[in-house]
């Protein structure tokens, strides 16, 4: 289901770059440190849509008591989309919320034009500083980008990985062909980056919308996603899109010690062949770490969590479980 989105927002970008005036010239139950930061200074002195920015990138809601599960969403949104997870996970596990900088209203940071390296690490920091030992990170789209990352990046701190629709590398998600390098997007990554660094909060709303047939068959959850992209800082959005689309990390799945678990969503897709190809096309994607595993849940588009929260959430409690 990430294939028909993506696809339809890089097409529709193309549009608007043509056709558009678009300018291209919380609670916590447990002491935990490193969940907020100091206002301090401007991601971009020369733009009025920057928002006052921390030198913290994300803010952190923890809950219940257990081994640790960090939850991260996805591309402009916020801990929201893991309300029915958590509930559920807050029983048995400490459970972790993050609301990435940038989106959905959430203060932006000082990533210095690498959003998701910083981010990255300043979740390990987090992990460190509050010894955090065996965690489990669960990651929705570009969340599961990020999950594994820190998975790579640090591999012997972590016991599950859970991607939740989200790849080691997106371009194949454009091209339909795992061949797909870096280079072979890099302009449409660059494209799709000054879209969205120039657009206003009802141009994004917008963009969003062309997308919402295959992001979600729940109404109030479709409202809910535009309006945490509506709330969204465009520049971050825009450097956020670039990262995204010019990371690999296919050929570093081997360094993940940790389990770790791809759940896709083909519910877009109306025939085998169809959901076939986009399996195959998933699975390759971990042919790098042979005890990688691969769902796919065919009913769900790409939020798993608003169209089959039930059946996701068993899924998760069934990793997390597994020694």
């Amino acid at each position: 289901m990430l294939i028909k989105s993506l696809l339809t927002s890089l097409v529709f970008s193309a549009a608007v770059n043509a056709n558009t005036a678009i300018n291209t010239s919380a609670s916590h139950n447990t002491k935990i440190t490193g969940t907020e930061g100091n206002n301090s200074s401007y991601i971009n002195n020369n733009d009025s849509r920057a928002l006052v920015s921390s030198n913290k990138c994300f803010k952190a809601s923890v809950k219940g008591t257990g081994k640790p599960v960090i939850l991260i969403p996805g591309f402009s949104n916020d801990n929201r989309v893991w309300l029915e997870q958590e509930k559920a996970l807050k029983k048995e596990y400490q459970v972790h919320s993050l609301s990435l900088s940038g989106f959905a209203g959430t203060v932006t940071c000082n990533y210095n034009g690498k959003y998701l390296n910083e981010v990255t690490e300043q979740i390990l920091t987090y992990i460190d500083n509050n010894q955090l030992n065996a965690v489990s990170v669960i990651g929705h789209s570009m969340g599961g980008l990020i999950a594994m990352n820190v998975a790579i990046q640090q591999p012997t701190n972590f016991k599950h990985i859970i991607a939740i629709d989200g790849l080691p590398f997106i371009g194949p998600v454009y091209t339909r062909s795992n061949a797909t390098t870096v280079s072979d997007i890099s302009y449409q990554a660059n494209q799709m980056r000054t879209m969205y660094k120039n657009a206003t909060p009802e141009q994004i709303t917008f963009m969003t919308q062309q997308g919402m047939q295959f992001q979600t068959n729940d109404s109030a959850a479709k409202q809910q996603i535009l309006e945490m992209a509506k709330q969204s800082n465009s520049i971050v959005l825009g450097d956020a899109i670039y990262d995204v689309m010019t990371t690999d990390l296919r050929k570093q799945l081997h360094k993940i010690s940790a389990s770790l678990l791809l759940i896709g969503a083909s519910g877009g897709f109306n025939s085998e062949p169809e959901h076939t190809f986009i399996r195959n096309l998933y699975k390759e994607q971990l042919s790098d770490k042979k005890d990688a595993s691969l769902i796919m849940n065919t009913n769900a588009k790409h939020f798993i969590m608003f169209d089959d929260g039930e059946w996701l959430t068993d899924q998760l409690l069934n990793t997390l479980g597994a020694e």
